[in-house]
């Protein structure tokens, strides 16, 4: 299960750089209609893995509203942290998942989790659902990068 995921993990990657590799600083914090901006996305996925491999971090008040799931002041680019930082922050986060998962074994992956409305009963279900919600918001970035008159990333 481990291997599977870690190529995931890093599939992913692959796919969040290539949805962002030309975009200019104005489209880091663009927005249309119900989008977010790149940057509300990249800074939710960094939190989102960062979670997952129980290595959470405070990033300020200021981003902490903007990172709560589709808060109304979410697009305050301003009080951000910058891109950069952002992506150091995601390669961090993802370092430290894989070890996490490179690290569990079979009866770990099969352990079972809280009941959720999201119908993980395992924490492998709770790791594909990590990836799954990533894979989603790199949609998101592939969407903004039409919009926007750019290629296809892929």
């Amino acid at each position: 299960m481990g291997e599977t995921l870690l190529f995931g993990l890093d599939k992913l990657d692959m796919l969040l750089r290539m949805a962002t590799k030309d975009f200019s600083d104005a489209l880091w914090s663009v927005r249309h209609g119900g989008l977010h901006s790149a940057h509300w996305i990249l800074a939710h996925l960094v939190l989102s893995i960062q979670q997952e491999a129980g290595k959470a971090i405070v990033f300020g008040p200021e981003l902490d509203k903007s990172l709560d799931y589709g808060a109304p002041h979410e697009e305050q680019p301003g009080d951000w942290l910058a891109v950069e930082d952002l992506w150091a922050m995601w390669d961090e986060g993802r370092a430290a998942l894989a070890a996490l998962w490179r690290a569990r074994g079979p009866e770990e992956w099969s352990a079972p989790v809280p009941a959720n409305n999201l119908g993980m009963r395992t924490v492998a279900d709770g790791a594909l659902f990590v990836l799954e919600h990533a894979v989603y918001h790199v949609g998101q970035l592939g969407a903004l990068r039409r919009v926007e008159g750019l290629k296809g990333a892929v």
